[in-house]
């Protein structure tokens, strides 16, 4: 994946997970290393999605979760699959990216998992299927089996009219 930041840098993710930046003034790459604080560095099996949100944060959609970057700070933010908290991510496999309108940030898994991210309040939101309100946002769902047990949000965009779209 690549993406270009605010500054007008390149950032390039691979598939055997490294992370470069390369800058244009000084036309030189830089490969990173994302390390929260309290932590080792973050080891990315896979790196798939790249996202910069409209506060320059570099989002690393990976095989083993979702990390946010504060390219200003250097802050490094790990957001993983954690079975006893029913918010947080439904699967480590990030499948989509995206940013919508009002500054969140909509994250897609394998496992059907579609989730959004408020930056306000610092929290990550799994948005299911509720059969008493189909109307509502969620990840698509099948009642055929195609390709697996769990069709995974491959798509996530914003249409002009603030309607979501999610494939």
């Amino acid at each position: 994946s690549i993406v270009e930041d605010k500054n007008k840098n390149i950032w390039i993710g691979t598939s055997n997970g490294n992370l470069f930046r390369y800058e244009r003034e000084s036309n030189s790459f830089t490969k990173l290393i994302l390390k929260p604080s309290d932590s080792k560095a973050i080891k990315l099996n896979g790196i798939y999605h790249l996202l910069i949100d409209q506060d320059n944060n570099l989002w690393v959609g990976t095989d083993s979760g979702l990390v946010r970057y504060n390219i200003s700070t250097k802050e490094v933010d790990h957001f993983s699959h954690d079975p006893s908290d029913s918010n947080s991510l439904l699967d480590n496999r990030i499948s989509a990216l995206s940013e919508d309108q009002h500054g969140q940030i909509l994250i897609g898994t394998y496992k059907s998992g579609f989730h959004i991210f408020d930056p306000k309040n610092e929290l990550l939101q799994r948005i299911t299927f509720d059969a008493n309100h189909p109307d509502h946002i969620h990840a698509p769902i099948s009642e055929e089996i195609v390709f697996s047990d769990n069709p995974y949000v491959n798509l996530i965009h914003q249409d002009q009219n603030g309607g979501y779209w999610i494939g």
